[in-house]
């Protein structure tokens, strides 16, 4: 490009400098950056000097101090005293907002949020016996491959009163505010007399999270093959056209796709016509009416396959488990769903 540094949005061009401010015409903007999102006071901007000084040399820029519209879609800046040295720029110079503090503001709950937006279910089974350290392994709902097992320091005292149950457990795991997680369930296994104070069942789940935490953070180990050795062994792997044994013919079939119940039932009066239907794949819009649409499909003696949603969120789960309990083949449109059925199969 015609310089090494990211810009930001490109606002318009210098026409004119002024003695202690800068005029702008906007014209010369991105598609609808000056329309939608204006110039104000304290955006951070920079000049483009780059069509005639090196980009390697330090740029000119600033903070707006005030902006003052002008005919012909231009506007005047101003700037703080001292910040900006005018003399180093020169009509011509492109201008680009380099940092938007409304902006940034608005962005701010998403990028840097105390509680993040989707939470993992996490399922936690404890071990607690007089005389032997307290054993909790923590596991995701969803994704059980993320497995973290933590043990107290020390091994358990009995109670003097009452023992560690469930109810205090889920009481102590479960303040998971602020983190990526939320306590789905918790088993025990205990002979009732042991003791675990609040203290360390918090220190626990401390240490649980930041485990899980940084383990989901690992980039996981992926397998790239060499794709022209895996062709060749899969075409070595094949038979020859001399080995294959002939083609039996076979009538054609039809495989039909639907996405209305209204389209359903012509494709289901097609087979009682007596035409072979090799399958009917159902794409519907909506996930309600699948179900029967499915049974009538069955009913009638047909395969049935069911069309997913193209995206797939993490929050919907749901979908997954109710695309398995349909009992048909499933044509899986997205790599969010494939990672989902793997986990569930």
């Amino acid at each position: 490009g015609r310089a090494p540094r990211h810009r930001g949005v490109c606002m318009g061009r210098v026409v004119q400098v002024l003695r202690n401010s800068v005029l702008i015409d906007l014209r010369a903007a991105a598609p609808d950056a000056a329309v939608e999102t204006p110039l104000k006071a304290g955006d951070g901007v920079v000049f483009d000097a780059a069509d005639w000084r090196s980009p390697d040399e330090p740029e000119e820029g600033g903070r707006i101090y005030h902006v003052r519209l002008r005919r012909n879609q231009q506007v005047e800046l101003d700037f703080g005293n001292g910040a900006i040295n005018f003399k180093r720029i020169r009509v011509g110079d492109l201008l680009w907002r380099s940092d938007d503090p409304e902006m940034a503001k608005m962005a701010r709950p998403f990028t840097e949020a105390q509680a993040p937006v989707h939470t993992q279910k996490l399922q936690v089974d404890v071990e607690a016996y007089v005389g032997q350290p307290l054993r909790a392994r923590w596991s995701l709902v969803h994704m059980p491959q993320f497995t973290v097992t933590i043990n107290s320091p020390t091994p358990l005292e009995p109670a003097n009163q009452r023992g560690l149950d469930q109810a205090f457990l889920r009481k102590q795991f479960g303040r998971l505010g602020g983190t990526a997680y939320e306590l789905a369930e918790v088993t025990l296994k205990t002979d009732g007399r042991a003791f675990a104070p609040s203290s360390l069942l918090n220190e626990l789940r401390r240490d649980a999270v930041d485990q899980l935490a940084a383990m989901q953070a690992t980039p996981q180990h992926q397998t790239v093959h060499e794709p022209l050795a895996t062709l060749r062994r899969a075409v070595a792997q094949t038979a020859t056209p001399a080995q294959s044994p002939a083609p039996v013919a076979s009538a054609p079939q039809l495989h039909l796709l639907v996405r209305t119940p209204q389209q359903l039932a012509a494709a289901l009066a097609l087979h009682e016509a007596g035409c072979t239907l090799g399958s009917i794949t159902l794409d519907y819009l909506e996930l309600y009416g699948l179900r029967p649409a499915v049974e009538q499909v069955q009913t009638a003696g047909i395969p049935a396959r069911v069309a997913s949603p193209r995206v797939l969120k993490p929050s919907e789960q749901r979908i997954v488990n109710f695309l398995l309990r349909l009992n048909c083949d499933i044509l899986v449109r997205s790599s969010g769903l494939l990672q989902a059925l793997n986990h569930s199969l």
